[in-house]
């Protein structure tokens, strides 16, 4: 069975450093550019906030306060990514943010 693990982290250099683990552990996943609804509403994000792949990460890692990523993974793979992510952010007190995942029951493709 496949499930999503949802991700999001205050942007900056630790984020880099988490995403570019996961990267180099195989894993890959969807990232976007978040802000908070405050800031959303202060209309103070840069326009061409979009969605990008891992790989792309470094090239678009310095707008908005948070990114979100997207990881779609076989199940017997979930705990070793969520224990990658501990890990990196010390349990979210070096980095803040947060991480869930639910079961993908209809599902098709290739991921």
């Amino acid at each position: 069975m496949k499930k999503v693990l949802y991700l999001i982290l205050e942007n900056g250099n630790e984020a880099i450093s988490v995403f570019d683990s996961i990267r180099q552990a195989g894993y890959n996943g969807t990232l976007m550019r978040t802000a908070s609804l405050r800031h959303a509403l202060d209309d103070d994000q840069p326009e061409d906030t979009h969605f990008f792949s891992l790989t792309q990460y470094e090239h678009f890692h310095d707008h908005g306060e948070a990114m979100f990523a997207l990881f779609v993974v076989d199940e017997e793979k979930l705990e070793g990514l969520k224990a990658m992510i501990r890990v990196k952010t010390d349990n979210f007190e070096k980095l803040a943010g947060g991480m869930f995942s639910r079961s993908l029951e209809d599902y098709e493709g290739s991921f």
